[in-house]
């Protein structure tokens, strides 16, 4: 009894970290590139709708998050590289959400909104 005890205490006092989603891209993984990406546009997308409301442009009008800088996307090609097939499936979301990202001020914040929620259903596919 006293060794599940001192077994118990240990994984209780020690517990596995899980990787944060940052943490998770810049190791490869497509699905939390994805989530990061889309994260960052729905949140421009907010601040965009505030400001065609009548508020402050806001910063990412002009400072979108541009997919091509984003390091942790490079980190998931070259991840998948020796996977043509995955590879292929992450371009066409990375496709996807910079066509999204070019029209976050044209688009009615709806729109937006439907597209990206989309692509939120299509990250965990990757």
């Amino acid at each position: 009894m006293a060794v599940c005890g001192a077994i118990w205490l240990a994984a209780c006092a020690n517990p596995k970290k899980e990787p944060s989603l940052e943490e998770r891209a810049q190791a490869g993984d497509p699905v939390a590139s994805c989530q990061i990406l889309v994260t960052k546009l729905q949140a421009c997308t907010e601040e965009i709708s505030l400001w065609k409301g009548g508020g402050q442009e806001p910063f990412c009008s002009y400072n979108r998050p541009r997919l091509n800088d984003q390091a942790h996307v490079n980190e998931v090609f070259a991840a998948l590289k020796s996977d043509p097939s995955r590879n292929a499936k992450f371009s066409r979301a990375i496709v996807r959400l910079a066509a999204i990202s070019l029209t976050l001020e044209t688009y009615p914040a709806e729109q937006s909104r439907a597209l990206l929620d989309d692509m939120e259903k299509t990250c965990p596919t990757l």
